[in-house]
């Protein structure tokens, strides 16, 4: 789940991360517990202000309604997508993602 950089509160301990390549050669910082190793959320430093929270981090699942679905060609077989949402095959840029959610948004309000 993509969340502004300043929304975002850790209410434990500091966190540790370790930095991998990303699709398309992105810098992915990963942020993780250092008590159970659970990654937290992961970050691109090319564009400080988005995080991507994992929500199965969350006290709730239910406080969020999935937008747009990424990767959906690695989805398991038995996964069905809601209908309706953006849906991408891999990962776009964020500037693609967020150019569609914007016009997917307009439609919806139209």
């Amino acid at each position: 789940m993509a969340v502004p950089r300043d929304a975002l509160r850790i209410a434990r301990d500091s966190l540790k991360q370790f930095e991998r390549a990303g699709h398309g050669g992105t810098r992915n910082v990963a942020h993780f517990c250092p008590g159970c190793g659970n990654r937290i959320y992961h970050e691109n430093p090319e564009q400080p202000d988005i995080l991507r929270l994992k929500t199965g981090t969350l006290d709730s699942q239910d406080v969020v309604q999935p937008l747009m679905h990424i990767w959906a060609s690695r989805k398991p077989a038995w996964l069905q997508l809601p209908e309706g949402g953006l849906v991408f095959e891999t990962q776009e840029t964020p500037a693609e993602m967020f150019a569609a959610l914007q016009a997917h948004l307009a439609e919806q309000c139209a």
